[in-house]
């Protein structure tokens, strides 16, 4: 699988136990980064063609006094700081249990409304949210679009 850091949408860690490219998951909140997918033709045509992904990537286990649970989802917004988003796709609510280190889930892109277009919603980005939280201070993820998510099982 190939990453492209402009196609990456956690930041760089702060912390020496996380992995480059990763950020902290401790309450809901946006990833670091948006994808310009521009307008017209380009964001009319995501998810037209060969199944696109966002691939995120536990590389810090999520952990919690309580029995915390982590959502994802890929949202869309007309400001690149993802305000007033709209979810285009999202996972149920996962355990904490279930997301120890190394842990991939896979969110395929639906082809883009064209509503969406028009009302000039053009940067992609992620979200988590979490319940029954926070998170501990350590826990990271990594988040990032690619078109030939690598499986090794």
């Amino acid at each position: 699988m190939y990453q492209d850091y402009e196609m990456t949408f956690t930041q760089t860690g702060v912390s020496p136990a996380m992995t480059s490219l990763s950020q902290l998951v401790t309450v809901t909140a946006n990833g670091a980064n948006a994808v310009d997918i521009g307008s017209g033709n380009v964001a009319k045509n995501i998810g037209s063609g060969d199944a696109i992904q966002i691939v995120f990537t536990v590389t810090t286990a999520m952990a919690a006094a309580g029995a915390a649970t982590l959502q994802l989802q890929a949202i869309l917004s007309a400001a690149e700081a993802l305000t007033s988003p709209v979810t285009l796709v999202e996972t149920a609510a996962i355990p904490k249990a279930e997301l120890p280190a190394g842990t991939q889930i896979s969110l395929t892109l639906p082809a883009i409304s064209p509503e969406y277009v028009k009302a000039g919603m053009r940067y992609l980005g992620v979200r988590w949210v979490v319940a029954s939280g926070p998170m501990n201070a350590a826990a990271a993820i990594r988040a990032s679009v690619t078109v030939d998510p690598q499986t090794n099982g």
